[in-house]
């Protein structure tokens, strides 16, 4: 199954995003901070991050250089109620898949993250991570 993880300080926003894509037989995780946001997408290897840029005490933005340490090939696509070209360039620069403005329309939220999805299965895995320790496998769907 796949899987999909949504890091964001509003639980309206949780929530609709869970009812979106649960629907669409997805797996989907949440996650109210930063801190608990890197714990989850550490213990279930989501092919898919939807990231608020701001969360609270945390950005999102730092945040995402972390994330892609748990795994690069997670695609990981920004959301935010704050949207500049500023942080849409900056987003790009780091390598997110996707920047999104809320409200998020569930249509071009459901197209984004189903190409993000298809497009996280077909990046390979580096085989070691810069620190040399192995990434975790994902595992097979089948």
């Amino acid at each position: 199954m796949q899987r999909l993880l949504v890091i964001d300080d509003e639980p309206g926003i949780r929530f609709s995003v869970e009812q979106v894509f649960e629907q669409a037989g997805i797996e989907v995780f949440t996650a109210g901070s930063g801190e608990e946001g890197l714990r989850v997408a550490g213990e279930k290897m989501p092919d898919v991050i939807l990231l608020d840029i701001r969360l609270g005490r945390c950005s999102g933005l730092e945040l995402f250089h972390e994330l892609s340490r748990v795994d690069p090939r997670a695609s990981i696509i920004f959301i935010t109620g704050h949207g500049t070209a500023d942080a849409a360039c900056e987003a790009r620069t780091l390598g997110a898949y996707e920047y999104l403005v809320k409200p998020l329309d569930a249509v071009q939220l459901q197209h984004v993250v189903h190409r993000a999805l298809a497009t996280s299965h077909s990046v390979p895995a580096p085989a070691m991570k810069p620190e040399g320790r192995r990434l975790q496998s994902r595992p097979t769907e089948g």
